[in-house]
């Protein structure tokens, strides 16, 4: 028999319980539920949680919404906490606590879409030189581990994800056919400074990203001599993983979350790249430079791993090639 959850008295008491809920089910990453909490802890909770949930109006969003710009926040983040305020009244109005959800009708603030920061083919080329050691006579050479190529190269010539590829296993590697079978995603843990490995990717589909003949030798020449399929193609301690390559302590604990992040911006500074690209640029970089050369968006789509090419589409549009030139042209066609 299910208990009847208790109709909230204040905004704060609403935030709380759903914020608890959620966690409860276990509905969000890690990231997610900081971000949640920091929204109600640090914004909502002292500009709203007095209210009565069913006094609640319009006004009283739209007056948190002038508030946050008075004190300086960007537009994204009033957007995250009025999202945060839109989500947990949608859960009140869904259970019958309150007649309608003022935040959804307020329309919240616009965020400007990020530009996408592409990195040039010769500044891919090059960083992918770096992480292998090969560097030119007039820059120092860092010293990258060995594992840093091989999650660079993927990273770059599959477009996934950096979790995914944090998740890779062995067994989800076919050398002989040059293909990766991605069916898992790395989250940030509570710390925000680890990964922990989940069971499906971010939207929920396993995919399969065919292998160009480079990449595959790369993967190739990474692969231990000896392994347990069930390890992880980039452990944790990838050293201690070789010397024991049957120890599931030291072959199935994923990568630091930081490590990636900070080899790519140590070797992205020596090759030029723009320092707002992120080591996720190398999957646009990625879908870009396909794009670029003709692939089709649905193609591009299924390789990222998107639910809907409409959102590759609106991501990265502006790199198909003369779209609007070879619509000029059935134009000049329709004159003749």
């Amino acid at each position: 028999m299910t208990v009847a959850e208790r109709p909230p008295r204040t905004v704060a008491e609403l935030l709380d319980t759903w914020h608890a809920g959620m966690v409860a089910r276990r509905c969000w990453s890690p990231g997610t539920v900081r971000r949640h909490r920091s929204n109600i802890d640090r914004h909502l909770a002292r500009a709203l949680a007095d209210y009565r949930v069913e006094e609640l109006a319009i006004d009283h969003v739209d007056a948190l919404d002038a508030l946050l710009v008075a004190e300086g926040l960007a537009p994204a983040t009033r957007k995250s906490v009025h999202g945060t305020l839109r989500q947990a009244l949608g859960h009140a109005v869904r259970r019958g606590h309150v007649g309608r959800n003022v935040a959804a009708l307020a329309g919240g603030p616009a965020a400007p879409r990020p530009e996408v920061l592409v990195p040039t083919d010769g500044q891919v080329r090059l960083l992918l030189e770096l992480a292998a050691g090969y560097y030119p006579p007039w820059q120092l050479n860092v010293g990258a581990p060995a594992w840093v190529h091989p999650f660079l190269r993927l990273a770059a010539y599959t477009g996934a994800r950096p979790g995914e590829l944090a998740a890779l296993r062995w067994a989800d590697v076919d050398l002989e056919r040059g293909e990766l079978l991605i069916r898992a995603t790395a989250r940030a843990d509570e710390t925000g400074k680890g990964y922990a490995v989940g069971e499906t990717t971010k939207t929920g589909h396993a995919r399969r990203i065919a292998l160009d003949a480079r990449t595959t030798g790369t993967l190739v020449h990474w692969r231990p001599t000896e392994l347990d399929p069930a390890s992880l193609v980039f452990p944790a301690y990838p050293g201690l993983a070789r010397l024991s390559p049957t120890s599931e302590l030291v072959t199935c604990a994923p990568l630091p979350a930081h490590a990636p992040r900070r080899w790519f911006r140590r070797l992205a500074d020596r090759a030029g790249i723009d320092p707002r690209c992120t080591l996720y640029s190398l999957r646009h970089w990625h879908a870009s430079h396909l794009l670029r050369r003709g692939a089709a968006i649905t193609q591009v789509a299924e390789r990222l791993g998107h639910a809907n090419p409409h959102l590759t589409l609106n991501v990265y549009g502006r790199h198909v090639p003369a779209g609007d030139r070879a619509l000029a042209d059935l134009l000049d066609r329709g004159d003749e």
